[in-house]
C-alpha cells in the first residue's frame, strides 16, 4: 500500500475505487498484471478524474509497478535522419563538384532552387536529430513534461522546414526538365506545375504557421492547461499529404513520353527513364507518411506516435535531394570516367557502323562524298549526337551541363539560313566540343543523311570535299 501513496490522489482515489469492485486486492500486483480489462477500467477513470499531467504521472507509477517494459526507438529514429542526410549532403556536394569550371558546367536555375531547398534540409535534419535525443521515440508518461513541449515546439518548426523543402525540390526538378526539354506543350505544363508547387508551400507553410491561435498553443495545448484555438491539423496532415503526393506523381510522369520516344537503345533508355522514376520512392515515402499520420490522428501518445511521422518526413526530403542531384552525379561520374579511362579514338561519324561503312565505300566513287579527318591524327572529340531528332533529349540529358561560351550556340539567324536553304547548306561555325550545351531541337539534332541545322565540329577539324 506504501506504493500507491506516489500516485496523484485523483488516481489514488481511482484506483482503491476500482479494485474494491474486483477480485484483485490492492496489494496483489500479479492479479492486477494479469487482469487486462480492470487494467482498462482503472486507465478510464484516472482520465475522467485527472488532468493530463496527473494521469501521465499515474500511467508512469502503473506500468513501472507492473513491470511494462520500456519502449525506446530513439536509435531507430537517430540512424534514419543522421543515414539520409548524411546521403542528401553528400549528393548535393557532388552536384556542385559537377557544376565547376574544371567540368565545363552551367549553374542555372535548378542549381540556386536546389540550393535553397538544403538551406531548410540541413537545420530539418538537424530539428529531427535533437527530437530524437530529447524523448521522441519513448512513451509519453516516461518523458518529462519540459520535454515534451520542447519535442512539440520542436515539431512544429519543423514541419515548415518540411514544407518549404519538398516544395522547392519539386520546383527544381521542374527546372531541370525546362533545361532538357524543348517541346513548348510540355513547357507550358511545367510552368503550371511550378505554379502549383509555389501554391502548395505558401498554402500550408501559411495554415501550419497559423495553426493556433496564439501560436504557442501549438506545442503547449497538449497539457489542457493554457487557452487557445486551433484548427483540424489531421484534416490539414491529410489535405497537404495527398495533394504532395499527387505532386509528385506528376513530376515523376512528366518526362515519361519524351524519354520513351528517344531513338536509342532499350538499355541506355531503360537507364536514363530509371534515373527520371527514382522520384517515386519519394511518392512511396509519401504513402507511408500518410499512413502514420492516420493512426495518430487521435493520439494520447505524441512523443511515441509522432516518432515515425517525424523520421519518414526527414527521410522524404533527403531523398527528394537525392533524386534532383541525381542527373549531375551521373553526368560528374562520366566526366570522371572519361578523363581518368578514356575510350580508344575513333573516326568522327553521325552515323552508325554500318550506315559509316557504306559511305566511305561510295566515298572512293563520288566527288560528292565528304571525307571527315583530324590535323596530326588527333582523336575525335565531336559530341555523341544521335541519328534523330528524338535523341536531342538523350543528347541533353548527357550533356546538358556543357556551357556556352565563345558563341557555342548558333545565332537565331544563323539556325533559320541553315534551316532554310534550299539546298540543305551546311553551316560550318566550329564549335568546341566544351562548349555544347542543350540547346533546343534544331540546334543539337543530328544530321540523318544531311545537316539538320549544320556540323558543330571541333576547330582541329578541316571539311574536305574530294
Amino acid at each position: 500500500m506504501a506504493e500507491f501513496q506516489e500516485l496523484p490522489t485523483c488516481a489514488l482515489t481511482c484506483t482503491i475505487t476500482t479494485l474494491s469492485a474486483s477480485e484483485c486486492e490492492l496489494t496483489d500486483i500479479a492479479c492486477i498484471k494479469a487482469n487486462k480489462p480492470l487494467q482498462d477500467e482503472l486507465s478510464v477513470c484516472v482520465r475522467a478524474s485527472c488532468t493530463i499531467k496527473e494521469s501521465l504521472t499515474a500511467k508512469a507509477f502503473l506500468q513501472t509497478l507492473l513491470g511494462a517494459p520500456r519502449r525506446n526507438k530513439e536509435r531507430i529514429g537517430t540512424l534514419t535522419t543522421l543515414i539520409a542526410g548524411g546521403f542528401a549532403v553528400l549528393a548535393f556536394l557532388l552536384r556542385v563538384i559537377a557544376r565547376l569550371p574544371i567540368h565545363h558546367s552551367k549553374w542555372g536555375p535548378d542549381d540556386w532552387i536546389i540550393s535553397l531547398a538544403m538551406v531548410f534540409v540541413i537545420p530539418l535534419t538537424i530539428c529531427a536529430y535533437v527530437l530524437n535525443q530529447i524523448g521522441m521515440g519513448k512513451d509519453m508518461w516516461y518523458v518529462s513534461f519540459d520535454h515534451i513541449t520542447q519535442i512539440l515546439e520542436i515539431f512544429y518548426f519543423t514541419e515548415l522546414l518540411y514544407f518549404a523543402a519538398i516544395g522547392l525540390t519539386k520546383i527544381s526538378i521542374l527546372l531541370f526538365y525546362l533545361r532538357i526539354f524543348p517541346d513548348w506543350k510540355l513547357r507550358r505544363m511545367i510552368y503550371g506545375i511550378i505554379g502549383a508547387c509555389i501554391a502548395y508551400m505558401v498554402v500550408f507553410i501559411v495554415a501550419t504557421a497559423l495553426q493556433c491561435i496564439p501560436v504557442s498553443m501549438a506545442w503547449q495545448k497538449w497539457d489542457g492547461e493554457h487557452q487557445g484555438k486551433c484548427l483540424n491539423l489531421n484534416a490539414e496532415g491529410w489535405a497537404s499529404a495527398i495533394i504532395n503526393i499527387i505532386l509528385d506523381l506528376i513530376v515523376i510522369v512528366l518526362p515519361m513520353r519524351q524519354l520513351k520516344d528517344l531513338a536509342m537503345s532499350w538499355r541506355r533508355k531503360l537507364g536514363v527513364m530509371i534515373m527520371f522514376l527514382g522520384g517515386g520512392f519519394v511518392t512511396i515515402v509519401s504513402i507511408l507518411r500518410l499512413k502514420f499520420l492516420i493512426q495518430f490522428a487521435h493520439t494520447d501518445n505524441v512523443t511515441w506516435d509522432y516518432l515515425p511521422v517525424g523520421y519518414w518526413s526527414a527521410v522524404e526530403t533527403h531523398v527528394g535531394i537525392i533524386v534532383a542531384c541525381a542527373p549531375a552525379i551521373r553526368s560528374l561520374t562520366g566526366n570522371l570516367r572519361n578523363r581518368f579511362f578514356p575510350k580508344p579514338t575513333s573516326q568522327p561519324s553521325y552515323y552508325d557502323d554500318s550506315t559509316a561503312h557504306s559511305s566511305s565505300k561510295r566515298s572512293k566513287g563520288t566527288s560528292n562524298s565528304r571525307n571527315w579527318g583530324s590535323k596530326n591524327g588527333a582523336g575525335s572529340r565531336l559530341s555523341s549526337l544521335s541519328t534523330a531528332r528524338g535523341d536531342k533529349e538523350f543528347v541533353q540529358i548527357d550533356e546538358y551541363e556543357m556551357d556556352v561560351g565563345g558563341g557555342g550556340r548558333l545565332k537565331a539567324d544563323q539556325r533559320s539560313t541553315a534551316e532554310g536553304s534550299e539546298e540543305g547548306s551546311v553551316n560550318r561555325s566550329h564549335t568546341p566540343y566544351d562548349d555544347i550545351e542543350a540547346a533546343p531541337l534544331a540546334t543539337t539534332a543530328a544530321p540523318i543523311g544531311r545537316g539538320v541545322n549544320g556540323i558543330m565540329v571541333q576547330t582541329d577539324f578541316t571539311v574536305g570535299r574530294s
